[in-house]
């Protein structure tokens, strides 16, 4: 979470300063997390009750179990879309909390006009993060086929092995990736712009 505030707020300023940023933002990041956690049990905790309600009906309990599965899924998706592209972005620059922040999007919503342009805006955003997805698979395919090649004319070590899996390989992910990464942001922040003064000129230097 406290990477998200971090990440916006350098895109915003033109500016990455790590630690400060970090310092100012770690307890957005903190209770974002908590009402984050809070919600996951709140899904988890009914899914496992039905499941065990139904559970005298093997075949029907887990057709239902699939049905909410895929249904939790479903708005657990549009939650974070909604927690990471606009929940964010109100607290840094609002200096909203998490629940003030999810009440005016509700109440940005509530109108027609812009529930379908909400609605359309989560079909894209989806979109985007699929596409997104689709590219770090090949780029792990190319990357995997690579490192295959490589490993049959130098032998690595299990500690080579280990530093390529979990330091280079999300390195090079995360850099190849950063412009799309950017540009989900940059677009969730003009569309928030168009119900919502930020005020984020104030913020640039």
């Amino acid at each position: 979470m406290l990477f998200h505030f971090i990440f916006l707020e350098s895109l915003v300023e033109k500016d990455v300063r790590f630690f400060e940023f970090a310092i100012e933002n770690a307890l957005k990041a903190f209770k974002l997390l908590i009402f984050r956690f809070i919600i996951g049990i709140l899904i988890v905790v009914p899914l496992i009750a039905i499941r065990a309600f139904f559970r005298e009906g093997i075949i029907l309990s887990t057709a239902i179990l699939l049905f909410l599965v895929f249904s939790m899924a479903l708005i657990m998706l549009v939650l974070e879309i909604v927690i990471t592209d606009f929940t964010i972005p109100l607290m840094l620059f609002k200096n909203y909390g998490v629940v003030q922040s999810l009440k005016r999007i509700v109440g940005i919503s509530s109108k027609r006009k812009e529930l379908r342009q909400g609605a359309v805006y989560v079909i894209m955003r989806a979109l985007i993060s699929l596409f997104a997805g689709i590219i770090v698979l090949i780029i792990s395919l190319f990357f995997l086929i690579l490192f295959t090649i490589a490993s049959g004319f130098i032998g690595f070590t299990f500690v080579g092995y280990i530093i390529i899996a979990f330091l280079l390989y999300p390195a090079i992910v995360d850099f190849l990736m950063m412009p799309i990464y950017a540009y989900i942001r940059l677009y969730s922040l003009i569309f928030l712009l168009n119900y919502e003064e930020l005020g984020i000129k104030s913020k640039q230097k």
